[in-house]
């Protein structure tokens, strides 16, 4: 800016010095032009001449203005501020890659397993009467015929009719019979063998575990199941008073 305004001034100064020079001139040429009626032409052309050789001396003596060097305006780094309202994108980052899968061999195909099969109550195991020993006159006896025929058929209504005692005295004790709630949620199964006393009116009585199930809750469930059991009738001959009996807890 200083050296502008200093070339400014300088061009100035020489405009009002060249404008001097010339209102001098003109002043000569008027001067000349008044003195050529008293002097004539020479003296009006030495004095041009010498007005001439002035301006010229004077046009020469004045240095030209040298030219400003042009300096390139070198722009300011700008910084940018950034905004907050946007938010920067995260650097993304590389899925590292995932190791590929061992292929998984085929399982065999599992046989269909068998239902199993509801097991059918079995038969008190009571000890029959001791069987009649005959005696050597009934063996000829039944040699002769029809009497022992009548003796064979007393025999087996005897049979059937502890067979039926039996099974109803079976059916009383499963009657009587609760699966308990907490082996029945943890699926527990087994059979139990109870041994009791049967009365002659048919009840048992002190019942007693002679073997186990293995589960707790399954033998007391057996015990309370024969001690809770009804009297079935008078117990025939040829069933022992100490029978013993399986009680069985199967899920369905």
């Amino acid at each position: 800016m200083m050296q502008k305004r200093r070339s400014l001034i300088g061009f100035v100064v020489s405009l009002v010095f060249h404008l001097a020079i010339a209102l001098l001139l003109l002043l000569v040429v008027v001067r000349s032009l008044a003195d050529e009626s008293a002097n004539g032409q020479v003296s009006n052309e030495i004095s041009t001449t010498i007005s001439m050789e002035m301006m010229m001396a004077m046009v020469e003596a004045e240095p030209e203005p040298e030219p400003e060097p042009i300096k390139e305006e070198v722009p300011e780094p700008k910084e940018e501020i950034p905004d907050p309202t946007v938010k920067p994108e995260p650097p993304k980052e590389e899925k590292p890659k995932e190791p590929e899968k061992p292929k998984e061999k085929p399982k065999p195909k599992e046989k269909p397993k068998e239902k199993p099969k509801k097991k059918e109550p079995k038969p008190l195991d009571v000890a029959r009467g001791p069987k009649t020993v005959e005696s050597p006159n009934n063996i000829a006896s039944k040699a002769s015929g029809p009497q022992s025929t009548t003796q064979q058929n007393v025999a087996g209504a005897g049979g059937k009719e502890i067979d039926a005692y039996l099974a109803k005295l079976r059916r009383e004790i499963e009657r009587n019979k609760n699966y308990p709630q907490r082996a029945r949620m943890m699926r527990k199964q087994g059979r139990v063998m109870v041994a009791f006393t049967l009365s002659e009116n048919g009840k048992p009585q002190n019942p007693k575990v002679i073997k186990s199930s293995g589960n707790a809750d399954l033998d007391k469930a057996a015990l309370k199941a024969v001690q809770n059991a009804r009297a079935v009738g008078p117990r025939p001959a040829g069933v022992i008073s100490t029978p013993s009996v399986p009680v069985s807890f199967t899920l369905d």
